[in-house]
């Protein structure tokens, strides 16, 4: 039973490789139709988080997954995408024009200036000082009250709009989210296609030998370090304007576990599994609301569950790369064993 199980997932994998683009294009059309079937404020609304999560899901997975690099501090720049546009919109009325590029900006500077002072330290100790960087930032959200609204957070984020457009209703807010997951996939994967991606999966698999074929280790990860920070403030900075409310309890260490959890359970340096992951780990809560009382001992074992069934996450094991060519070079095994043997002519 196993053996077909495992049998019947290897072929939906290879069809999957084979066919990425037109699965790709297909995924699209139904999160383009979603809101046609999920009809009501609420769902969309949870569908929308999906995307948020799956933005910060998958540039984590650019710094974890194609980089190698742990990070749980990626709540800090998420954080400081909400509280630059959410400062913006209330103090200054600025839209969204302004408050998505200045969340990432905000987040990407910080970034930067951490990254220059410990980018250099190994993989398990930079995991450590964003840790650390996460903690500081929520202390500063805390305790700041005249910038920040300490404890209180900042309320009446401004309403989404685009050039005099109310995009606050359900179906804008929805589509809104959906494009900037699109971008996010988009631009990250169009890196990670070209020299810059191969220069950092160089790194991934093997630093020293990278920087002895002249990569530059340690520009290349300040570059990722930084980059994978604005995504984060990207997202944050949509949920400022979603919910129309910031507080420094969404932004907390217990976050990052959450979206590191997200790529693990996808599979680490898989993109189509980090947003299966995302997705996952956002429905599971809506999922168990019911269960109030066993509802976080529910979610923890589902968790565990999936991680003792697939301990690689549900993609990271499979390379799309590999499985095409190997698809392929079987294809024309195939069709150069079933050709007829020709009669040798002297």
């Amino acid at each position: 039973m196993k053996k077909l199980f495992s049998k019947s997932i290897k072929r939906i994998i290879e069809k999957w490789a084979v066919n990425e683009w037109k699965v790709a294009f297909s995924c699209l059309i139904i999160a383009l139709a979603l809101p046609i079937v999920l009809n009501t404020r609420y769902l969309l609304s949870v569908m929308t988080i999906c995307c948020v999560n799956s933005i910060l899901a998958v540039s984590l997975n650019m710094l974890t997954g194609y980089l190698g690099i742990t990070s749980l501090g990626h709540a800090a720049f998420y954080g400081l995408g909400a509280y630059t546009a959410a400062i913006l919109g209330t103090r200054f009325e600025l839209n969204i024009i302004v408050t998505l590029p200045a969340g990432m900006i905000i987040a990407g500077i910080a970034a930067f200036l951490l990254g220059l002072a410990a980018i250099r330290a190994p993989s398990r100790h930079l995991a450590i000082i964003t840790l650390g960087f996460c903690e500081i930032v929520k202390i500063v959200e805390l305790n700041w009250f005249s910038f920040t609204g300490g404890a209180n957070g900042i309320h009446s984020v401004p309403r989404i709009s685009l050039l005099g457009w109310d995009l606050s209703g359900k179906y804008a807010k929805y589509y809104l989210a959906l494009f900037l997951l699109i971008l996010t996939i988009s631009t990250i994967s169009l890196i990670m296609h070209s020299k810059i991606g191969r220069a950092i999966y160089s790194i991934r698999d093997n630093e020293i030998a990278a920087e002895s074929m002249g990569v530059n280790v340690f520009s290349y990860k300040l570059f990722v370090f930084t980059f994978s920070a604005m995504f984060a403030g990207l997202a944050g900075a949509f949920y400022a304007h979603h919910f129309s409310y910031v507080s420094p309890l969404s932004f907390t260490f217990e976050q990052s576990i959450v979206l590191l959890s997200m790529v693990i359970l996808g599979g680490i340096g898989s993109m189509p599994g980090t947003i299966i992951g995302a997705i996952i780990l956002s429905l599971l809560p809506e999922l168990l609301r019911d269960f109030t009382t066993w509802r976080q001992v529910i979610y923890g074992a589902i968790i565990v569950i999936l991680m003792v069934a697939r301990p690689s996450g549900m993609l990271g094991k499979y390379n799309f790369k590999h499985i095409r060519q190997q698809v392929k070079y079987s294809k024309l095994l195939t069709k150069n064993e079933n050709k007829p043997l020709e009669k040798m002519t002297g």
